[in-house]
């Protein structure tokens, strides 16, 4: 019976209705079809290469259509493994458990609010000035040949001298940051 009811779906048909927080305008509740998923998906994978090695650690709110397409559904497509943030029995024990969660699930990928991305990116700034002048440009010259080589992704700059750089860069630095 399960087979026939899943053969049966078909793009077209709605596979959920998606609220909007009212951010920007009123709520409201958008229908969302299977096809509407699959072509989202579809356009990420275009822009985005995921290996079956990498991983993501999700610390965004669940009923959002990007944790979905982007966080689970396009992982899913590419067979790399997709983990959430453990819930706390408050939102604040919840929040203490992302960097333990981040090192138990070593992720490649973790996908997050801007406001929880600033505060990590302030923490490892704060803790990069503590140790000096001579630190933060070091960190400043790697974090412009991860730039430089990165770019968005899916352009990277193949140059070899780059990469050799960022190599030394994560052995030296990279990776302690990660570690931490």
């Amino acid at each position: 019976k399960i087979v026939e009811l899943s053969q049966a779906v078909k793009g077209s048909d709605m596979a959920n209705i998606s609220y909007t927080s009212g951010t920007t305008a009123d709520p409201k509740g958008i229908m969302l079809s299977h096809r509407n998923y699959t072509a989202n998906v579809e356009q990420s994978m275009s822009l985005i290469n995921i290996g079956q090695s990498d991983s993501n650690l999700i610390i965004l709110p669940l009923d959002h259509c990007f944790a979905h397409v982007c966080g689970f559904y396009t992982f899913m497509a590419y067979g790399a493994n997709v983990a959430t943030v453990q819930q706390g029995k408050t939102p604040m024990e919840a929040l203490r458990n992302i960097p333990i969660n981040i090192r138990e699930f070593q992720p490649t990928v973790i996908m997050s609010v801007p406001t929880l991305a600033k505060n990590l990116k302030k923490n490892i700034e704060a803790t990069i000035k503590s140790k000096g002048e001579s630190t933060v440009n070091f960190f400043n010259k790697a974090l412009q040949t991860a730039y430089d080589y990165n770019k968005e992704g899916y352009n990277r700059r193949r140059s070899p001298l780059t990469w050799l750089k960022l190599k030394i860069y994560d052995k030296i630095l990279f990776s302690k940051v990660r570690e931490g």
